[in-house]
């Protein structure tokens, strides 16, 4: 009985010394794992951005180029913000223009600059980081332009939790902008703020 349990009580301690032995390389096994997830989302990056960048995809393959910006924006790629931002007004095909019938707004679903234009949503989807980017399509665009009042409307959008936040926002640009011109488009671009949320 005693020498039964005495080699109990050796099994236990050969347990215990193989385990101290093992978590090291476990711990090791788990720094690779991260590693190589972090990996795969850089790659995935990469193959979505030369799917976006290429012309004749966009035209040829729309739906293709569509999924993969929305996927940009599902995983929050800061590297694609700027591929994002020179596609923002790439427009998805809608059902209603596939079958040209009167439009019925789904009130569940409506139709807005972020479902209509997949770069528009996806820059929201990565939020704050895509903010200076935004910024600076506004100062450099026509404010009556497709590609600034998408900007805008993306803008507000990322301050949606506090509208009053992003006109400020764009108030701050404008005051600290570089020349007149750019002070007139931030000036517009904050009337069509106020105008599209309903601030006062």
């Amino acid at each position: 009985m005693i020498k039964q349990l005495g080699n109990s009580i050796k099994l236990c301690l050969f347990g215990v010394a193989l385990l101290v032995i093992a978590l090291p390389a476990f711990a090791g096994k788990a720094i690779s794992v991260g590693s190589v997830v972090h990996e795969r989302k850089e790659d995935e990056e990469r193959r979505l951005l030369a799917i976006i960048r290429d012309k004749e995809a966009q035209e040829s393959d729309r739906e293709r180029c569509v999924q993969a910006i929305e996927r940009l924006g599902e995983i929050r790629s800061i590297t694609a913000v700027d591929d994002l931002i020179n596609l923002i007004t790439f427009k998805s095909t809608l059902r209603s223009e596939e079958n040209p019938s009167p439009i019925v707004i789904d009130r569940e679903h409506p139709v807005t600059p972020l479902s209509l234009y997949p770069a528009a949503g996806a820059l929201f989807y990565i939020g704050k980081p895509a903010l200076p980017a935004l910024l600076r399509l506004i100062e450099t665009s026509d404010p009556e332009s497709l590609a600034s009042q998408n900007a805008v409307y993306t803008l507000m959008a990322v301050f949606r939790e506090d509208p009053k936040a992003g006109v400020l926002y764009l108030q701050n640009a404008g005051n600290n902008a570089q020349t007149p011109e750019a002070s007139k488009r931030f000036l517009r671009a904050v009337e069509r703020a106020r105008s599209l949320f309903r601030i006062e």
